[in-house]
């Protein structure tokens, strides 16, 4: 890959879903990525459910199972016509990564999200040993985590009774498109920029 040292600062923001906590235990259901620039505008957004004929219930996973089947994911994961293999997955992430990182300073893109290390690590573990180097290959080590901002505004709000944006946004359905929507949402509301 060629370095674009005259390139833009781009951060790719990252959302999985899941059924537990144990990357190597428990199941990956979904992965969303959004590209946007350091302003909150969007490049490309994509998101894919990740198909499954089997899905091991414990006790320690039954409430993601509740979750995600009142959401639809489990459904969806077991639907052929809804859902990709997870190497489908891992090749249009890394290919649409690769793509816009071309057009990043130093051919790297800034990870960004809510909890940023548990999706990274989510990622790598499910990843072919290839393809997560590749994606190593593709991030910064800088990285834009959002619960940095919102435990700042906690202790801002501790100190000044002025709440956070955070109390303002809405709950999420777990689902990646809607958890990627409401991270740059109140990323965009941090910058004073609003609704794009």
């Amino acid at each position: 890959m060629m370095v674009n040292s005259n390139g833009q600062e781009l951060l790719a923001w990252l959302d999985v879903e899941t059924t537990g906590l144990q990357a190597k235990r428990d199941a990956l259901l979904e992965v969303g990525v959004t590209i946007t620039d350091l302003q909150g505008v969007e490049r490309e957004s994509c998101s894919w459910t990740i198909h499954h004929d089997r899905i091991p219930c414990t006790k320690d996973t039954v409430k993601a199972f509740g979750m995600h089947t009142a959401n639809g994911l489990l459904e969806a994961c077991f639907d052929d016509t809804r859902s990709v293999p997870l190497n489908m997955v891992e090749r249009g992430l890394l290919d649409m990564l690769a793509d816009q990182a071309r057009h990043a300073v130093d051919g790297r893109l800034h990870p960004a999200g809510t909890n940023l290390q548990f999706d990274l690590d989510w990622l790598y573990a499910k990843f072919s040993p290839e393809g997560a180097a590749r994606l190593e290959s593709l991030l910064s080590y800088r990285r834009l985590d959002l619960t940095a901002f919102r435990l700042g505004g906690q202790a801002r709000q501790l100190m000044t009774g002025v709440k956070s944006e955070a109390e303002h946004l809405p709950s999420t359905d777990h689902r990646v498109d809607t958890c990627l929507d409401r991270d740059l949402t109140e990323y965009r509301a941090w910058l004073g920029k609003g609704e794009e």
